[in-house]
């Protein structure tokens, strides 16, 4: 249970004066680089706008908004990023779930709700576009009637029945009746979510005085006013069983860095050989010794070069000529001159693929892994293997089919719009500040 002594809480410190002229969008996320980049693309595209974005998010992330000069508010300290990350059922297909909870979600509710509450106190034009994950919005937007957007990276979060390509697990099929989806929601709410969010929850709602909710992501989490998809409708179509004031935009695909190029290990490595294939686990994901050992073994096997992505990559063996460790890399420019992706499935890694036009072979955990798996491989854009199920043998089977193929038989989704940021930035801002309670 987090602290229940919510009045006595020290206030966060005072909000600076906004001088930009426009409105003032605070834009709280959490997560991974994932979650927090798309938003850190909006933010830019409210300044071009002449508004005040705001990005309250983890201590983690606050370099990367200094050096954008984009205004930084710290949501959760970098402890609470690194416990989550280290534990290795942040991973897991049904624990996942509890630890995110556990470490990030419930932590981060009263202090966002704090900070929304300041901020409302002393500025008259003042929205909130938030990621599912915020829960103190939410209870901002009841309590004291600040308008609040919720901008969606992962199409998952937005449950359908009449969806037949995205699911809430690979296990489960893709084509099923109403009941069947029905069920398998209401089984996920009541042994996963509905047991770490709802005691904490309450708790503060019945605190700020506020009815008791149940089944929060069956609905709840979602703004009443503005619902933005950053998603294309050829990726994750509108359903018909989705809220009707749900905008979709485009990817707000974004790297820190990437007007800078890649480094100069990597355009060596680039440079010696042949287009490599990629491997990554994702940004935040420091158990990435199994995938690296089999990625190294694939690439051996089928004769390619490789070159793997993780945050530590010096915990890792050493670079040889065919296969090569880095850490953060922006994908915008590496993608391009690589021969095809093995990755986890996060939102931001699937639209770069899906962007740069290569093979894909999707490895999900959990989260919103699995449902992006399925639409890749919807989308004749990839195919995927289970990460419980991976193994030399059967990726090195299921790349070769992939780099095999004729690419006239690949769809190919790097035409279309690119001004998703923008589209959101138009969206959010439409929101009138409404009187409080």
């Amino acid at each position: 249970m987090i602290d229940t002594a919510w009045d006595e809480a020290s206030p966060p410190a005072e909000a600076p004066a906004d001088g930009s002229g426009g409105m003032t969008v605070l834009l709280p996320t959490l997560g991974s680089a994932g979650d927090v980049h798309p938003v850190l693309a909006v933010a830019r595209a409210l300044r071009a706008r002449g508004h005040r974005p705001v990005v309250v998010t983890s201590e983690w992330f606050e370099p990367t908004c200094r050096a954008l000069g984009v205004d930084f508010e710290a949501l959760l300290d970098r402890n609470a990023f690194e416990s989550a990350a280290r534990n290795p059922d942040i991973w897991h297909p049904w624990r996942g779930f509890g630890v995110l909870a556990r470490d990030v979600i419930v932590p981060a509710m009263r202090p966002l709700y704090h900070i929304i509450e300041r901020w409302a106190d002393r500025t008259d034009d003042l929205v909130v576009a938030s990621s599912i994950l915020c829960l103190g919005a939410r209870l901002a937007h009841e309590k004291l009637g600040v308008p609040q957007a919720s901008l969606h990276v992962q199409p998952v979060v937005l449950r359908s029945r009449a969806d037949e390509i995205g699911t809430p697990h690979l296990r489960y099929p893709r084509r099923g009746p109403r009941w069947q989806k029905n069920l398998a929601y209401a089984i996920a709410d009541a042994t996963i979510a509905d047991p770490a969010l709802c005691s904490d929850l309450n708790a503060y709602r019945s605190w700020l005085g506020l009815p008791r909710v149940r089944r929060p992501l069956n609905g709840w989490i979602h703004s009443e006013e503005c619902i933005v998809g950053m998603w294309p409708e050829w990726y994750a179509p509108h359903q018909p069983d989705w809220p009707a004031h749900v905008t979709l935009t485009d990817f707000p695909l974004f790297d820190p860095g990437e007007d800078e190029g890649l480094s100069n290990d990597v355009e060596a490595y680039l440079n010696a050989g042949a287009p490599p294939i990629v491997f990554t686990g994702g940004s935040a994901n420091v158990h990435g010794q199994d995938l690296h050992t089999i990625a190294r073994a694939t690439c051996a096997r089928l004769g390619e070069r490789g070159l793997f992505l993780a945050p530590e990559p010096d915990r890792l063996l050493g670079n040889t000529h065919d296969f090569a460790t880095f850490g953060f890399t922006p994908l915008g420019a590496l993608l391009p001159r690589c021969r095809a992706i093995v990755h986890h499935g996060g939102i931001g890694t699937t639209g770069r693929a899906l962007q740069a036009g290569l093979p894909q072979v999707v490895v999900p955990h959990s989260h919103d892994q699995p449902d992006n798996a399925l639409r890749v491989h919807h989308l004749a854009a990839g195919n995927f293997v289970p990460a419980e199920g991976l193994s030399t043998d059967r990726l090195a089977i299921v790349l070769k089919t992939e780099l095999g193929r004729d690419p006239a038989e690949r769809t190919d989704h790097r035409a279309g719009s690119t001004n998703g940021p923008d589209a959101v930035a138009q969206t959010i801002t439409q929101l009138a500040r409404v009187p409080r309670v």
